[in-house]
């Protein structure tokens, strides 16, 4: 069974937790709003749980509802696992855990759970995210070496990760990345989880940039720039990044972008055969004379372009241009 546990509207419940149990937990779905209700959970189930946990395959671990919605809401302040409660997930050997779910519930330390497969990491915070470093975070990635999915959502994170800069993790199996970046999120907190990743191996990338309503200037070069820069040369030249990269997935609201961002952005993958690209009704899609000349995109097998608020109309100026590439 997979043990469901959420407080965020209801009060805390620790019997829940004892009608089955723990030796029998496949899954461990976690959900509270507030530290002092975690507290309590991670309190009771250190004085309950006896590890290994042998038969946990599946733990996720919110301070957010599944359905939140950035525009509509104030994010909540992201829960930094501190004392007895860090060191009581930490404690905890889960030797066939494949997936782990962290939302706005950030430990900083490594865990016991060197068998995961997918890793969903994801901050929510308008305030500064005290505490939160490059290093711990580079060792929390470090402590599941057997990645292959991980999937980073950074909405408003913006005073963190500033702390010197550490190696990468090893993480061989990783392929595919799943990124969202929203609101407020600043180039300095992309380009410092980019330099955690080794981005030559990926061949799946599913790329999100939502900016706020509110913002004055279009972060989406800036954005764009550091996650296709590449980081194994000196001068960060336009090279290739994403050199294994066959599968690539664009979404984008609100912001307009640059033929020079473009262009980066599909110099980055050489190999890519198939792309789709989620744009507001205004943006254009630069694909010039000169990049069909030294052969960008010549692997490409399919290329699928919506735009869900636009006409059929809007887009017609383009297609002499997507003729020509």
């Amino acid at each position: 069974p997979i043990i469901h546990i959420d407080s965020l509207d209801e009060p805390v419940q620790l019997d829940k937790f004892d009608v089955i149990p723990y030796q029998q937990w496949r899954g461990l779905r976690l959900m509270y709003k507030n530290e002092d209700d975690g507290h309590k959970y991670f309190e009771h189930l250190n004085s309950t749980i006896q590890t290994p946990l042998e038969a946990l395959e599946i733990l996720s671990i919110w301070n957010e509802d599944e359905d939140y919605d950035p525009e509509e809401h104030e994010p909540p302040l992201s829960i930094h696992l501190q004392g007895g409660d860090l060191g009581t997930l930490s404690a905890w050997q889960m030797p066939n855990l494949t997936c782990l779910e962290l939302r706005n519930v950030v430990p900083l330390a490594p865990l016991q759970c060197g068998n995961v497969t997918f890793f969903s990491f994801g901050v929510l915070d308008k305030e500064s995210n005290e505490g939160l470093s490059l290093g711990a975070f580079r060792r929390l990635l470090q402590s599941m070496p057997k990645i292959q999915k991980l999937q980073i959502t950074l909405t408003n994170v913006e005073g963190t990760f500033d702390d010197a800069s550490t190696p990468p993790p090893a993480l061989p199996d990783l392929v595919n990345l799943e990124l969202e970046i929203r609101g407020s999120t600043t180039i300095f907190v992309v380009n410092r989880i980019m330099e955690l990743l080794n981005t030559k191996e990926l061949t799946r990338l599913a790329l999100k940039l939502l900016p706020n309503v509110y913002v004055k200037e279009s972060p989406f070069d800036d954005w764009i720039m550091a996650v296709f820069r590449d980081r194994s040369r000196p001068t960060h030249g336009e090279y290739a990044p994403y050199i294994k990269l066959i599968d690539f997935s664009l979404e984008v609201q609100l912001v307009e972008g640059s033929c020079k961002a473009f262009e980066r952005m599909f110099r980055a993958m050489p190999d890519v055969r198939n792309v789709s690209l989620v744009l507001p009704k205004n943006i254009n899609v630069f694909l010039t004379e000169q990049m069909r000349q030294e052969y960008v995109l010549e692997r490409l097998r399919s290329m699928q372009i919506m735009l869900p608020m636009a006409r059929p109309n809007d887009f017609s100026v383009q297609f002499a241009y997507l003729n020509d590439f």
